[in-house]
Parts: structure tokens; sequence; C-alpha cells
């Protein structure tokens, strides 16, 4: 079987390189991660949608170039071992797109499709909630149907990228009797609508991310996804689209280390002399390797046709649980340099590794927590049947009432 890319994807991974080389500066991706700048994020958008980067896998009736997914990957991969964001941009191009180009009515197609194609709009999710995270049916902002409009209030969280977006791709309820998962709505809201804020909610890495409150807004029913109450559909067929993810940090900061440990004295020798250096780092280059096959395989299956579900999953928690890991290691390895921030003139990284080991642990939660997919895995992988949490049994249980007390009634 052979893994490898044919001769016009290679060209494309060489221009990939070439324009992130000449067209964008290290400056300009640290502006992105480290300051709240919008102009090197909008530049960049804008620059990857004259060659039309951004609608790379759309169907050419749409404005797109109609290639498969690999080229997708390889767009993400390159980015992200540059350090250029990946996660949270363009939004637009990767996700609503899509899901418009399916559930949209021909006016939003027409509005929304060619200023997302060329970077002049671009969107941030609003689906998680302080009470709705990776129970997205559980989520309560509501929005009262009023002919023409409708009246939407209530408070979305950890909405990355809202600050440097025009538009909300957002989730609301605007059923309150219907069961949980059909009450559900999906809205393209102006960010700019009189009732909007925004603030800061700045997470472990140090990036920031967005809590965002809705004060009686009102929203054309123009901008309504598809039907009402279905959106919570719409959301999850969003989700396939969503769904790639690269190990192109992984590799550059394995790179990092490995010529860390072969220029380093330590005890006498060079790192990359002693035992545990070397089995640790064959340990990560085996780990990053069967992250990105397994990230090949399922940009494989999108160029196909073939919608991923579990195994969407399973790429998902794997790369989430060896980004974890892969920090781990290069903070042993590293000792006291990893804890260098970005732009210290003896940090090993350039990007720094203090930033990674941060995010490690933010990147088992954001985008579905490692326990959720878990479960899905489970569910749509294994075929086992949903755990009925609210039950304690045997060990579980004897315990539970042991810490806890009480008698046979409490569970």
């Amino acid at each position: 079987m052979d893994f490898a890319f044919g001769p016009d994807e290679e060209q494309f991974r060489a221009e990939v390189r070439e324009f992130f080389r000449c067209e964008v500066s290290s400056d300009e991706i640290d502006a992105m991660f480290w300051t709240e700048e919008a102009e090197p994020r909008w530049r960049l958008l804008k620059l990857m949608g004259r060659k039309g980067w951004l609608s790379l896998n759309w169907p050419v009736e749409y404005g797109g170039q109609g290639k498969p997914g690999t080229y997708r990957l390889i767009l993400l991969e390159e980015m992200a071992y540059r350090g250029a964001p990946v996660g949270g941009f363009n939004t637009g191009g990767r996700i609503v797109a899509p899901t418009l180009m399916l559930y949209g009515s021909d006016e939003q197609k027409q509005q929304y499709l060619p200023e997302i194609a060329v970077g002049n709009i671009d969107f941030a999710l609003g689906y998680t909630e302080p009470a709705a995270g990776s129970d997205l049916a559980a989520l309560e902002m509501s929005a009262v149907d009023e002919g023409d409009y409708f009246r939407i209030s209530g408070q979305k969280m950890f909405s990355s990228a809202c600050h440097h977006s025009t538009h909300h791709w957002l989730a609301v309820r605007t059923d309150p009797v219907a069961p949980k998962h059909r009450g559900i709505s999906l809205f393209m809201v102006d960010l700019s609508s009189p009732g909007i804020t925004v603030k800061p909610l700045w997470a472990i890495e140090g990036t920031r991310t967005n809590v965002v409150y809705y004060d009686d807004v009102r929203v054309p029913r123009a901008n309504l996804v598809g039907e009402k109450n279905r959106g919570f559909y719409y959301i999850a067929t969003a989700l396939s689209f969503e769904r790639m993810f690269v190990v192109g940090e992984e590799i550059r900061i394995l790179e990092e280390l490995i010529r860390y440990a072969k220029r380093t004295p330590r005890g006498g020798r060079l790192l990359f002399e002693h035992e545990w250096v070397r089995g640790g780092l064959a340990e990560m280059v085996v780990a990053v390797r069967v992250g990105r096959l397994m990230s090949y395989k399922l940009a494989w299956m999108q160029s196909v046709g073939t919608i991923p579900t579990y195994e969407a999953s399973q790429l998902k928690l794997y790369i989430s649980e060896m980004r974890r890991k892969l920090a781990d290691f290069a903070m042993r390895l590293l000792g006291h340099l990893g804890e260098l921030q970005h732009g210290e003139p003896r940090s090993p990284s350039d990007q720094g590794i203090a930033r990674f080991y941060d995010g490690a642990l933010f990147w088992t939660i954001v985008g579905g927590t490692s326990e959720v997919q878990r479960n899905i895995i489970a569910q749509r992988g294994l075929g086992l049947p949903r755990k009925k949490a609210r039950y304690l049994f045997g060990l579980e249980r004897r315990a539970f009432v042991a810490r806890f007390g009480g008698g046979s009634g409490i569970l």
C-alpha cells in the first residue's frame, strides 16, 4: 500500500511552505497568539483567500477549487508546523460554508459564500454555555420568534476568536418545551449588532477566548439556517467538517527536541547518548507518526465522500493525549529551560515549549473532551450501549456509601 502523496500534492506542499516563508513573518505569527491585534490575522486570511485556500475543498459550483481533503490536510499541517493559527481560523470556510451548502437558502449562499471565500468575513462558534459544554443539547440561550425577527438573550462561553470575527455561528433554544435535542436552532449573527458584548477569557497557555453576552438582540429571520428547531442536527453534521486534526506542531517540537539532545551535554556525555533520552525520543517519534497516519486516513475518508463518525473521535482523542505525553517528555528533557517563555534567547524552541506544555491539557478539553471521545468510540465504533451514569454497581457503589454514608436508597 502506497501512502505517498502524488506530485500535485507535493507541489502544493512546497507552495504552502514558500508562501509562509515569504509572505508571513514570524512577528506576525507571534502577534496572532500573543497580542490582541486583529490586523495580522485578517491579513493572513485575505492572503489565503486570494490564493483560493479558504475554499480549497468547496465544490466548483460554489466557487471552490474542488480539491480532495488531502490538500486541506497539507495546508493545515504546514500552518501548524510554522506556528500559524489552525483552530478557530477560517471557521467560515471550514464549518459554516459546507453547512450552508447543505441546508442554507439560496439567498444565504449567494450572500455569505463569496465573502467567506475571499476572507472578508469570518465566524466564531457560539455553542458552549456555562451549563452546556459536552452536552450541547442542554443549552439555554433563548430566541423568541417575533415574525421577521428573533429576539435572543443569554450567554456563550469559550467563543474563541470572537473578538476578531465578524459573525457568530450561534446555537440557541427556540422551543423551550420540546425534547432538548429538538428545540435548538442555528443562526448567523452579525457581531456588531446592538446588545452583544464580548469579554475576554484567558486560557491556561495565554491565548484569549471569550464570554459573549446577548441582551435582547434582534436577529433577522433571514439569518436562520435551515429549519427552525433543527439546529442540533445541523451542528452534528458540521462537527464532521471540523474534525480534521494534524500533527504539524508536534513534528516541529519533536525536531527541536532531537536537535537539543544531539548538541547538549549532561552528565559527561551528550543527552542523545543517555538510554532514557533515546528511548523516549524513539517512543515519541512512533507516537507522532501514528497520529500523522491517522490524520491522513481521515483526510482520505473525506476525499472519497465518507462522513467520519467514530474515526474522527479516535483521531481527536489520540492526538490530544499524545500531545500531553510529548509535552511531559519535553519538560523532563529540557528541565528549567522548558519553562522559558516565547522569545527568551535561551529557549530551545522557536515557539516556546512552555506554551505547548500549558496548552496540552487545554486540548484534551477543547473540541470535545477526551471522555466524550471515548464514549463516542465505544458507542459508534464498538457498538457498546450507552453507560447509565446514574447507577453505581458493586465495588463502586459500596465505596460511595462507605465514604459518604447513606442506606440502600441513596442511589
